[in-house]
């Protein structure tokens, strides 16, 4: 078996470690993580997805495991194979309480690629962690040595009652379930935690970009920068609810003088040139500058949406507030409000 020669690859490679983010979340709190990590240094965990691109799965495990490896924990990951059916969105939407046709034939897909994929996956690591509904029947298919854990990442508030009734029993063979926030919580005889989801800011995606770059991503994709930005980047699906977005931008409740900016893309970054679709709108015009504005409300999804809300010099010249989330959503945007920058950070 080939190891890593960490003692060589160290001079040339570093993994983001827990002391990096000293300067973001204070060392009492780096102190507290690695003391965690060190009880948990005898063990190999293993996680199983779906895919190992796209999608905020695919970039949570990407970051996570390195950072737990990193913090000298055995973590590793697999991903499951599967027959293009199988990899449609319909039971993952219907979690989210989309529709759904839940016949024979499907389940049948569903539980046969499941089976397919135990049999290769010789899973006998210390801890396994299921991603999402795709890998979940895994779990019949094995010997249980170890804990199981379901790690939900969708919104489970009101799941299609056939698809609930089908996969219920099969998430209580599992030993805990984690789900993004007590909203999401279901009657279930197996214990659930609740942990939000989070983003790893020395990523690509997440870092700064020079005021240099960001004017070339404005003139490639020929966004105006008259007037301030609010935008919203999301994968491009009624879950991420573009159209309350579009609904905001032409209520007159939204009395910003400002673009309405909508960018669909595989993944939430502004970096994501090729497979991008823009839409700009003009919002209402306020009778004067010294007008006073609100602040939008958003109504979006939990499950949903990393959104970035940009503001450009043209916004901070006009004395437009930050924009914030309301409801129960997670604080996953913030307004950038750097001279005349778009600042690629989510908060």
């Amino acid at each position: 078996m080939l190891v890593p020669d960490a003692s060589q690859d160290a001079r040339r490679f570093k993994l983001t470690s827990v002391e990096d983010y000293e300067p973001l979340i204070g060392g009492e709190t780096v102190e507290r993580l690695l003391r965690k990590a060190e009880a948990l240094s005898d063990l190999h965990i293993i996680n199983v997805n779906s895919t190992y691109y796209g999608g905020g799965v695919a970039e949570i495990l990407s970051s996570l495991t390195l950072l737990m490896n990193a913090s000298g924990i055995r973590a590793g990951w697999r991903v499951i194979q599967g027959r293009p059916d199988f990899f449609s969105k319909k039971m993952h939407n219907a979690l989210q309480g989309g529709d759904i046709n839940l016949t024979d034939p499907k389940v049948q897909i569903y539980e046969e690629v499941a089976f397919e994929n135990a049999s290769r996956l010789h899973i006998d690591q210390d801890v396994v962690i299921v991603h999402d509904p795709q890998p979940l029947p895994l779990i019949q298919h094995f010997r249980k040595k170890a804990p199981w854990i379901w790690r939900c990442h969708v919104d489970l508030s009101q799941p299609h009652p056939d698809v609930w009734a089908y996969l219920a029993p099969l998430v209580e063979r599992y030993d805990a379930v984690v789900l993004s926030l007590p909203e999401y919580a279901q009657k279930l005889a197996t214990p659930q935690r609740f942990i939000m989801p989070a983003i790893n800011p020395f990523s690509t995606t997440n870092k700064a970009l020079s005021d240099a770059e960001i004017a070339d991503r404005f003139g490639h994709y020929d966004i105006p920068t008259d007037l301030p930005l609010v935008v919203q980047v999301s994968r491009f699906d009624k879950w991420k609810d573009p159209q309350g977005v579009s609904t905001l931008s032409r209520s007159r409740a939204a009395r910003w003088t400002a673009r309405w900016c909508w960018s669909a893309t595989w993944r939430p970054t502004i970096r994501k040139a090729r497979r991008c679709l823009h839409r700009c709108a003009d919002a209402p015009r306020t009778a004067s500058a010294s007008s006073r504005y609100r602040t939008p409300r958003w109504s979006m999804p939990c499950s949903g949406a990393l959104q970035r809300c940009y503001k450009s010099r043209s916004a901070r010249a006009s004395g437009l507030p930050s924009a914030r989330r309301c409801g129960k959503a997670p604080p996953s945007s913030a307004v950038m409000s750097a001279g005349s920058s778009i600042r690629s950070r989510t908060v």
